[in-house]
């Protein structure tokens, strides 16, 4: 476990101030590493011995409380483990692979639709740099690896009914976000809750979460969170592994069939494990991060977790997918909840009928041994003839055995099949299995698009994990990515050889923007028909000689798909929007940018709503307002008329323009 994750040297970046920005006025709290220097994000805990002990006690009440409500649960999921793929069962058994069908249906549903992503600001200056995020979350797909960990959680979610993610570290080398998968069977939470976070104002948020992780000694020396005598006392923990992670790795391991080995601290050097407890709690005011030996009886490393410029905490830094969430709790329906039962008895019908076969071809029957004297010769082979003492007829008799229904059998599978299929709203046909019934195009029509409704459902609930997550993306870009660490490169979607340079300005909105989480498929649907929609509209706007034209023109190829870059490249930026942008630029240094007599203040009005808010913007706005009103009463102040991008009845600009004279009092603001 590291705050920041630096595969190279990590010192050199730290004792570089020229590289890494250290701590400012404007920023949120920023804490010192092990050789002192400062990394934003999170603040050193440290602890006085006697606050120490009464940490220990909190945590170790706490994590009491977390197992006495979820040892159960968790050891119940990991029996069923072995049900998924059927690896311990006798070996002369068949096993019935209910579970495996259904989740893998599910499975395949949901990671095939790709959720589309976008941005959306919050105010209007804040249109590019909400572009830029979504351009950057685009490129940290792959950075990230989110395919696979969306594979990941998407599985535990419908196993476990909930997919952890922890979002805290943050890779120095590729300057993105660095997500960790969590085992639900080792997390541990305040069962009174019924959310990660909690809403805007911490209700239903959980007081405390962790769980158990390993560690080589290799990660515990190079990590920022902790302790320098950190090795040492995960070296005199006497048990090498807790109850609780060993039975889980156990059960996880048995359930494929194989056999547990325990970890041998003493042969592997580098290589050497060891489990830690990673514990987030609340303490004195704040949330920390601690990382604690397995019997919670030290603390080997601490942080306060990330807080706001006004010394709040923001988060715990775990995003969660849910399936089937139950109100007021956290835990929901799982696949396994539901289907469970079902595989088992339809395992046992089953493995019943193929003994009824058997008894068919081997059965029980009755022998005089007065008439026939060898034993032997009652074992079954081809033309083979018995010698007996009498009567053949009195010799050997069956013994005579009730015969199964088996009509009864195969109502009772059917009804167990439909059972499963109606629970997890997963039918034949959406498993790719051709139904045995003849049905009409219709009926199979009718089955199809209700099994899509309630697939949708659980869509819209992995949505929402899926929100939290790239919330936590944006607020750790914020808190980690700090201005000097330089600009972060990235690829244009759609171009292997269009490229983009990223500050920390370019992706920081003045308000936290919106994040819209949809089914990519609905989303281009959904544009397209917006798209149609406007186009019609837009023939009515065009027609009114005061519109902007290019405005409209240009949002129109926005609702098609294209992003500012692609629209500027099919409509080169005019003078008036490349003035404006630079004094954009000039205004947000604070610098008063100048007022010329050749500006379109449409335009200029326009696109100085992307500069960031002030006295200096206010007032350069203003002076457009107000020369637009001088144009107004002396039209003959209007020379653009030409250009494109403004309205009908400007003509073009003069040459060699000087800066337009206003009225003092236009001047003075």
């Amino acid at each position: 476990m590291a705050t920041t994750k630096k595969r190279g040297n990590v010192s050199e970046i730290l004792d570089n101030k020229e590289n890494l920005d250290i701590t400012a006025k404007d920023e949120a709290p920023t804490g010192s590493t092990k050789k002192g220097k400062s990394i934003k994000g999170m603040l050193d805990l440290d602890l006085k011995p006697e606050d120490e002990k009464k940490l220990l006690v909190q945590v170790s009440s706490e994590y009491e409380f977390a197992t006495r409500g979820l040892d159960q649960w968790i050891d119940k999921n990991l029996k069923r483990l072995k049900l998924y793929n059927n690896q311990k069962r006798d070996e002369d058994l068949v096993g019935e692979p209910l579970l495996f069908t259904h989740m893998n249906t599910w499975l395949s549903s949901l990671y095939d639709d790709e959720l589309d992503k976008q941005w959306i600001p919050r105010e209007d200056g804040d249109i590019e740099s909400a572009e830029n995020l979504t351009s950057t979350a685009n490129y940290d797909v792959e950075l990230m690896r989110k395919d696979e960990l969306d594979l990941n959680q998407l599985w535990d979610a419908l196993f476990f009914s909930y997919g952890l993610v922890d979002m805290i570290e943050f890779d120095i080398d590729k300057k993105c976000p660095a997500p960790s998968i969590i085992d639900p069977t080792s997390f541990y939470y305040d069962t009174l809750s019924s959310s990660i976070d909690g809403n805007s104002v911490n209700k239903g948020g959980m007081r405390f979460l962790g769980w158990s992780l390993y560690m080589s000694k290799r990660e515990v020396l190079n990590s920022h969170v902790m302790y320098p005598d950190a090795l040492d006392k995960l070296e005199k923990v006497n048990k090498k592994e807790s109850d609780k992670q060993e039975e889980a790795r156990r059960m996880r391991i048995e359930a494929l069939g194989g056999d547990i080995v325990h970890f041998d601290k003493s042969d592997m050097n580098d290589n050497n494990v060891y489990e830690v407890l990673q514990w987030r709690t609340w303490w004195d005011g704040k949330k920390v991060l601690l990382l604690l030996t397995p019997d919670c009886e030290s603390i080997i490393g601490g942080k306060i977790l990330p807080l706001d410029d006004k010394g709040n905490p923001l988060s715990w830094w775990v995003a969660s997918k849910r399936i089937n969430p139950q109100p007021h709790q956290f835990k929901g329906m799982s696949l396994p909840d539901m289907l469970e039962d079902k595989q088992r008895k339809k395992a046992v019908l089953i493995n019943d009928a193929l003994n009824l076969t058997r008894i068919s071809v081997y059965g029980s029957h009755a022998f005089n041994k007065n008439l026939i004297k060898n034993v032997n010769d009652l074992k079954w082979g081809y033309d083979k003839w018995i010698p007996v003492d009498g009567d053949p007829r009195q010799a050997i008799a069956p013994v005579y055995k009730d015969s199964p229904n088996l009509n009864l059998l195969d109502n009772m599978l059917n009804y167990l099949d439909v059972s499963a299929q109606t629970a997890s709203a997963t039918p034949s046909l959406q498993q790719g299995v051709l139904s045995e019934q003849q049905r009409t195009l219709g009926e199979l029509k009718m089955v199809s698009e209700s099994s899509k409704t309630r697939y949708s459902l659980a869509l819209k609930s992995i949505a929402s994990g899926d929100k939290d997550f790239w919330n936590l993306w944006y607020l750790s870009y914020k808190v980690f990515f700090n201005d000097g660490l330089g600009e972060k490169v990235i690829r244009i979607a759609g171009s292997t050889r269009s490229f983009k340079k990223i500050t920390k300005k370019d992706i920081t909105c003045k308000v936290d923007p919106d994040v819209k989480i949809t089914s990519k498929a609905l989303s281009e649907a959904s544009k397209m028909r917006k798209f149609v929609q406007y186009l019609k509209l837009l023939e009515v706007v065009l027609q009114d000689p005061e519109a902007d034209k290019r405005a409209g023109i240009k949002y129109g190829m926005y609702l098609a798909g294209l992003d500012s870059e692609e629209i500027d490249n099919i409509l080169p930026p005019t003078r008036d929007e490349v003035i404006a942008r630079e004094q954009n630029d000039m205004m947000d240094k604070g610098i008063v940018p100048p007022f010329l007599e050749n500006d379109n203040h449409q335009v200029h009005l326009r696109e100085h709503k992307k500069a960031r808010d002030g006295k200096i913007k206010d007032n350069h706005m203003l002076l457009h307002i107000k020369g637009l009103k001088l144009e107004q009463i002396n039209p003959a102040l209007n020379p653009d008329q030409n250009e494109m991008g403004m309205s009908e009845g400007q003509v073009a600009p003069a040459q060699g323009s000087s800066p337009m004279r206003l009225p003092a009092e236009v001047t003075n603001l």
